[in-house]
């Protein structure tokens, strides 16, 4: 992973959804490997995390907790090494029913009794609201629990002090959380109470599993499996081994998807940045201001309004989720500006994620190939049909040692976890049926 990186940033990012289908945890997991090296650390002063970082909705606590573990090490070298580790909390993490403002420091407590990792997770280092603060020369993060507290500037412990020389011209007051705070109240109490907060609530991993198939996989059908950029869909077209006139078909059909896709989430934020705009108004908060992040929308965008004669920039953090280059934030302590930024993929991950995205694809026509024949088996097979994928891979010298490792771990256990006795399914009988399969869409060339 090269960030290069000059000057010395404050990182955010929210919504990688670990636990839930089509979470991006690999690339992750490298992108945090990548800040733990020496050459990184000197310049990130912190990470903010913006909530959903976690899905207990689809997993429980104690599952996330254990199948991410390589995750959760990363961050804590990170805490360890004096880089501050924030959270904020997100809808999928904690219930957002009743009033949130009053609610969220009892969620808040719960949900690190649930999770149960004092060396990360306390209640030092997470808040409803993140304020990055810039006071003449010195530098500090500030949690809240709620917007009323911000209001008082009654901080729920001592301010976070940045290692960092700033100049004292300027001004940068920078508050940030994850985004549910500006959904209606109706659409709260409905998905976020009814729907989302019961699964939090739940302790049944079967339900979870199951809703997380329906709505991650299935719901989502094949616009999240081709969620390609142009620049994915060149590199990866001109690997494979097909005439000329077949790649400029194939580019055009891939496009016409991308297209519909940006068409589709074009506007996505526009009626949170007018949420947003209103909140601000009150007491005052835009003469606090000069910055809000949040994320929520899995739509990375920006936009500056003007408050009362005041120009405010809202920025959003994007995802790690069903998403083809996950994005993150710099917030930039020399120029004192936020800066929009997509992991750079390399050859190697871009391959890996290829190969992610073809073996859901794999599965899916799998599935609907053997639905009528094996109604109760249709996940596993994608696992299993995903596992073929990626020792293929391995065994072409596509992916890394370390990434095909915490792949299988993952796929493992969930193919471990899916098979009940109940079921029977002979996987030697379908082996050729899969094989056949992968050698229609698996024609990359070695290295």
């Amino acid at each position: 992973m090269d960030m290069n990186l000059k000057e010395p940033v404050i990182l955010v990012l929210s919504d990688a959804h670990l636990g839930a289908l089509k979470s991006e945890f690999q690339l992750l997991y490298e992108f945090l490997r990548g800040i733990n090296e020496e050459k990184y650390q000197k310049d990130v002063k912190a990470i903010l995390i913006l909530g959903d970082f976690f899905d207990i909705c689809m997993e429980n606590c104690s599952d996330v907790r254990s199948n991410f573990s390589y995750i959760l090490d990363e961050l804590i070298k990170l805490k360890n090494s004096n880089i501050p580790v924030i959270f904020s909390l997100g809808n999928h993490e904690i219930s957002v029913t009743g009033d949130i403002e009053t609610n969220f420091n009892k969620h808040k407590n719960d949900f690190i009794n649930d999770f149960n990792e004092p060396s990360l997770l306390s209640e030092g280092n997470i808040g409803q609201y993140i304020e990055v603060r810039k006071d003449g020369t010195s530098l500090s993060i500030n949690l809240y629990d709620s917007l009323k507290l911000f209001d008082q500037n009654a901080l729920n412990i001592q301010p976070i002090p940045i290692d960092v020389s700033v100049e004292e011209k300027g001004d940068f007051k920078c508050l940030l959380t994850h985004g549910h705070q500006f959904e209606p109240k109706i659409a709260l109490f409905f998905a976020g109470g009814l729907f989302w907060g019961r699964l939090i609530k739940s302790r049944d991993s079967r339900i979870k599993k199951f809703v997380d198939t329906l709505w991650n996989s299935v719901l989502s059908g094949y616009r999240s499996v081709l969620g390609l950029t142009k620049e994915d869909v060149s590199f990866l077209v001109n690997k494979v081994k097909i005439q000329l006139k077949e790649k400029r078909f194939v580019r055009k059909c891939i496009y016409k998807i991308l297209k519909w896709e940006r068409r589709k989430t074009k506007n996505k934020n526009r009626k949170y940045f007018k949420r947003i705009s209103k909140l601000i108004k009150k007491k005052g908060r835009d003469q606090k201001l000069t910055h809000i992040v949040f994320g929520h929308t899995h739509k990375v965008e920006e936009k500056k309004i003007c408050v009362n004669n005041k120009v405010i920039a809202i920025t959003n953090s994007g995802t790690w989720q069903k998403i083809c280059k996950p994005s993150y934030l710099e917030i930039n302590l020399k120029r004192f500006e936020i800066d929009m930024k997509r992991m750079k993929l390399t050859n190697d991950l871009r391959l890996l994620r290829f190969f992610n995205k073809i073996s859901e694809s794999l599965g899916l026509k799998f599935r609907k190939e053997l639905i009528e024949q094996y109604p109760e088996e249709q996940e596993k097979l994608l696992i299993y049909s995903q596992m073929e994928i990626f020792k293929t891979a391995k065994e072409k010298n596509l992916i890394s040692q370390d990434n095909f490792d915490n792949l299988e771990k993952y796929n493992q256990y969930q193919q471990d976890y899916l098979i009940h006795p109940k079921y029977k399914i002979d996987l030697e009988e379908v082996q050729d049926k899969i094989k056949d399969l992968r050698d229609i869409y698996i024609t990359v060339n070695q290295k």
